[in-house]
């Protein structure tokens, strides 16, 4: 079970994509750490995070206004409100108030159902009813979802990203949120120290969202559980890592 007391990053990308015949896209790629602070990530090599970060926009000193518990911090930060008014204050997800402050998928694909819209995530109440949720919405065009608290979040965000990396390279989605869980898990257990292997998993899914204009898909990790190649839009999808197969 994820500890109360985490510290939380989140990167936001809009990244040009598209055909050249009709003017750049702008596409949104969030991606969460779970308790990495961007001091321990800028000492590690993301070269893709890093060219990413020079050619946008990028700041270390974001807040959520809440505590450092998971729960709290990733609502405010996928609902764009506080606490106040999404309700969670814990990593227990009820009360909420997600039907009146969604997350940014959810409340894109409101706005417009022609939107592609893609979450994959591997702490269950971000995806699933676990303890609450789902904090990410149904209407949310793919969503995949890995067990970390059933199966460990080592091998699950190796399949996450895996997946992830699949999905933006091929699919090409509007506005995707990737999530990364088994960082927070180190930090409680060894301090914040900067990890290769978290740095190759996010690293990874920028690389193939970057690279999506050009059809090419480089994965610098090989998934310890493969997933799907093929998935469906308009569902959730949850992973041979749970016993449950499909919803």
């Amino acid at each position: 079970m994820k500890r109360q007391a985490t510290s939380i990053f989140c990167v936001a990308f809009i990244l040009a994509l598209g055909c050249a015949e009709r003017g750049p896209v702008k596409k949104v790629l969030v991606i969460g750490l779970d308790g990495v602070r961007p001091d321990v990530l800028a000492q590690v090599n993301t070269p893709n995070i890093d060219a990413l970060i020079t050619d946008g926009a990028f700041a270390d000193r974001v807040t959520t206004k809440a505590q450092t518990i998971s729960g709290a911090g990733w609502s405010s930060m996928l609902t764009g409100v506080w606490p106040a008014k999404h309700r969670v204050v814990n990593n227990d997800f009820t009360p909420n108030d997600y039907a009146n402050y969604p997350d940014f998928l959810t409340r894109l694909e409101l706005v417009d159902r022609e939107f592609s819209t893609f979450a994959v995530v591997d702490w269950p109440p971000l995806g699933g009813p676990d303890s609450g949720g789902p904090l990410i919405g149904d209407t949310v065009d793919a969503k995949l979802m890995f067990d970390g608290e059933e199966h460990g979040y080592h091998a699950a965000d190796s399949a996450s990203v895996a997946a992830a990396a699949r999905y933006l390279a091929n699919q090409d989605p509007d506005a995707s949120f990737v999530y990364i869980g088994n960082p927070d898990v180190v930090a409680h257990e060894h301090g914040s120290a900067p990890t290769t292997g978290t740095r190759t998993r996010v690293d990874t899914a920028v690389q193939a969202q970057r690279k999506r204009q050009y059809s090419i898909w480089r994965a610098d990790l090989r998934p310890q559980v493969e997933p799907p190649r093929s998935i469906r839009t308009s569902s959730t999808w949850r992973s041979p890592l749970s016993p449950t197969s499909a919803l």
